[in-house]
């Protein structure tokens, strides 16, 4: 006990109570431990021991060095005159002295770099709003001083309104009879002339005018330019994608036991390799069993487009609604010159091909003005419709029709009376392309075929439609 109470006593000071062990009339066998490991004297009063770390230890003596020189280093202002100094080396400077901190992980707090950014905000906000208010304002300009003087000038040069009439256009139905005019205003002054009971009251009715609504052709003209166009190529490449979809549908049904898996499509040139089992064992049954399923899907394929054919009716509804389509996007219009439709084939074609197309126009036939001795004119051929029927009648007309018949030999037997008749033939019954292209509006609602027998009914047959230059237009047109 004496030797701990030397070591107490050297390294730190006891306190008991609010007196101090180091009494020389202290005993230290009168400390015990009570159960909860406090020290306690004879008495029970707790004994509290103070310890303080010598100053003379080598740990002790290191820490404090260390500690004199941190504050040293920071107490020392580093003074450097050049432009090129880097304020934030004194803090790596003093990371380095610590290589636990530069290995650690260095967090900043949130919205720091938030703030900092306001202030570099504000600072500058500032800096402008004191130049603009150091800064001279502008000299006024002289451009606008002549341009309000232009403005009074030209005021001045204005006509004068007339001025507001009594009563407007509108207003005068509601006026008696054999007034005209009238003065808003107290009854009793003398510009008064009506009061509100001489209005004549029964033009006002409960009814509102509503204007008929019209279609806006260019909001029609827009939509229909949205249509997207795609290349071949594109369209090939849809149709595989749906065709993959739909095989891959398939495939998911008869994986999840919802449709049975078909059978093996046998051919003649890989059952062998599909049945190679049976058909080593009985390769004759399995040949004919390869024929019947290839006879079976040949007629389920006939069956299949018969079922998918339209009929008829359905056929020329069909053609109808395609160029019914194909005239709304444009009204095209071609004119032609035959000489002469002496030929009831020819003449036949040109008028059922119009009506099958579905064209508007004319045929103005001369074959009985010829056939009476008269002045020989021209057929006239006017016909309207989309662009698709009419290119499908001008090559009726141009190329299938052949309007000069083969007859005879080419040979040199022949006279010269005949070749020259048959060139005569050549010339005569030739037809011609007199115009082609696009209206604004047809000049003909229906197909129709006139029979004239003077030049002056074919005119008042255009004239009425307005469209009598192609008559002219015709006469002096020559066939190359």
């Amino acid at each position: 006990m004496s030797n701990n109470h030397n070591k107490s006593q050297s390294s730190g000071k006891v306190t008991y109570g609010d007196s101090s062990i180091s009494n020389p009339g202290f005993d230290p066998r009168e400390i015990q431990m009570n159960e909860q490991g406090q020290l306690i004297d004879k008495k029970g009063n707790v004994i509290h021991i103070e310890t303080k770390g010598q100053k003379n230890n080598k740990s002790n003596a290191r820490k404090m060095r260390n500690l004199q020189r941190r504050q040293q280093f920071k107490q020392k202002k580093f003074k450097n005159n050049s432009e090129f100094y880097d304020p934030d080396l004194e803090d790596n400077a003093s990371k380095r002295r610590n290589r636990r901190k530069i290995m650690g992980l260095h967090f900043s707090e949130p919205g720091s770099h938030i703030k900092r950014a306001e202030m570099i905000r504000n600072r500058q906000m500032s800096k402008k709003e004191e130049e603009k208010k150091t800064e001279a304002p502008p000299p006024p300009t002289e451009t606008k001083i002549d341009a309000k003087a232009e403005l009074l000038r030209r005021i001045d040069k204005l006509k004068p309104l007339d001025p507001l009439p009594d009563v407007e256009w509108w207003d005068a139905k509601l006026l008696p009879e054999g007034v005209k005019t009238f003065s808003v205003g107290d009854p009793n002054k003398e510009g008064f002339k009506i009061t509100e009971e001489d209005f004549n009251s029964s033009k006002c009715t409960n009814l509102i005018h509503h204007p008929i609504p019209t279609k806006n052709p260019c909001v029609e003209a827009i939509r229909g330019k949205t249509k997207i166009l795609l290349t071949d190529k594109e369209k090939k490449r849809l149709k595989k994608l749906r065709k993959a979809e739909k095989v891959k549908e398939i495939h998911e049904k008869i994986h999840l036991g919802l449709v049975p898996a078909p059978e093996p499509r046998l051919k003649m040139s890989s059952f062998m390799r599909a049945v190679t089992a049976q058909a080593v064992a009985d390769p004759t049954k399995v040949e004919r069993e390869v024929r019947r399923q290839e006879k079976e899907r040949q007629q389920k394929h006939i069956e299949h487009n018969e079922k998918r054919k339209l009929t008829k009716a359905q056929r020329v509804e069909k053609f109808k609604a395609k160029m019914e389509r194909d005239a709304k996007k444009e009204t095209w219009t071609a004119v032609f010159k035959v000489h002469t439709l002496t030929d009831p084939k020819h003449k036949f074609k040109v008028d059922m091909n119009a009506q099958q197309l579905y064209l508007n126009g004319c045929l103005i036939s001369t074959d009985n003005l010829s056939a009476q001795g008269g002045m020989h004119f021209p057929n006239l051929v006017v016909v309207e419709g989309g662009r698709v029927a009419v290119r499908k009648y001008k090559r009726l007309l141009l190329r299938r029709i052949k309007w000069v018949k083969k007859e005879g030999s080419d040979s040199e037997e022949d006279s010269e009376d005949e070749a020259q008749k048959k060139l005569d033939l050549v010339s005569t019954e030739r037809c011609a392309l007199i115009w082609e292209g696009p209206l604004m509006e047809g000049f003909f609602d229906k197909w129709k075929v006139v029979e004239i027998e003077n030049e002056h009914e074919a005119l008042r047959t255009l004239n009425e439609r307005g469209c009598e230059h192609y008559w002219s237009n015709m006469l002096s047109h020559k066939i190359e």
